[in-house]
């Protein structure tokens, strides 16, 4: 179940060059440059209702808990949008079950 998120936009746009030259109209292009640049962050909050029976329950999802929360610890490199998996690794050999499962 989805409960809500929050989504961030930025730009920037930054021209640099000699000062003069790079006004005017395509002589500027050869004696400046112009940079854009785009980031968007999204937060979105899950809820996964679970049934803890026992402290063995309890437990496991405590466990669960832990490993989920030292995964976003370490946050993985991102290449072009894309995450990339990080190195094996003791943290990184769980599965993690999907939300619903």
């Amino acid at each position: 179940m989805l409960l809500g998120g929050l989504i961030s936009e930025q730009q920037d746009n930054n021209k640099a060059g000699i000062p003069g030259l790079n006004q005017i109209k395509y002589l500027g292009d050869i004696f400046g440059n112009t940079t854009k640049n785009r980031m968007r962050s999204e937060i979105i909050v899950f809820v996964r209702p679970q049934v803890i029976r026992n402290a063995l329950d309890a437990q496991g999802v405590a466990e669960e808990f832990r490993d989920r929360l030292e995964t976003m610890r370490t946050p993985a490199p991102v290449i072009e949008g894309r995450d990339v998996a990080a190195s094996p690794g003791p943290a990184n050999n769980r599965r993690i079950p999907s939300p619903g499962r």
